[in-house]
């Protein structure tokens, strides 16, 4: 988040890369940015809904794109550096009334979602780690042994016009320069997966 742990601009996405693997190395943390970005439409109301979170080295975007050094640079509220391990701010919106791209095709519909493998973030900022399971019988705690998570420090920023899946495979396509396109939903399966 110095400018001793910048990259600068105009090197290809391998060398970028390659920058901030080395910069890692001595700060000891790859991961210094955390995006939560919206992944779900709701049939019917149409709100947008389920902010997920994407995970970013503030380096490589700012040396790949001047949108993200003018997003991450300081005088804004995404600049500011917080405990990025915490979850989805309270005082963030849980979802989106409008959009500016009604035919999205990125959003997983409200029926298609799946549950997630790793834990994820529900629009009401809790993990489903943390979700209660309601047949369990309630255990006793023994706050001796509790370990609280190190901090780390880093930018939270909110995407509210893009859907998840598309950030994320821009964060990809930054950190690797490569593009993988999905199967459009409305083509036959014979079509597969591409890289580009």
């Amino acid at each position: 988040m110095s400018e001793e742990t910048s990259i600068p601009s105009g090197l290809d996405a391998a060398r970028r890369l390659q920058a901030a693997i080395r910069i890692s190395m001595n700060t000891g943390s790859f991961y210094d940015t955390k995006f939560f970005v919206f992944s779900r439409r709701r049939s019917g109301s149409g709100l947008i809904d389920t902010p997920r979170p994407v995970y970013a080295n503030s380096a490589l975007l700012k040396a790949a794109s001047p949108y993200c050094q003018t997003l991450l640079a300081s005088g804004f509220q995404e600049s500011r550096v917080v405990n990025i391990n915490t979850t989805y701010p309270p005082e963030w919106p849980s979802h989106l009334e409008t959009y500016d791209y009604e035919d999205d095709s990125d959003f997983e519909d409200e029926e298609s979602l799946t549950e997630p493998e790793d834990s994820e973030v529900s629009s009401s900022g809790t993990t489903s780690e943390s979700l209660p399971d309601a047949t369990s019988e309630p255990t006793e705690v023994n706050v001796d042994h509790v370990i609280e998570p190190t901090p780390r420090l880093g930018r939270t920023v909110l995407i509210s016009n893009a859907a998840y899946a598309t950030w994320n495979a821009l964060v990809y396509y930054i950190f690797t320069g490569e593009v993988v396109f999905k199967t459009l939903r409305s083509c036959p399966a014979m079509f597969s997966e591409v890289d580009v």
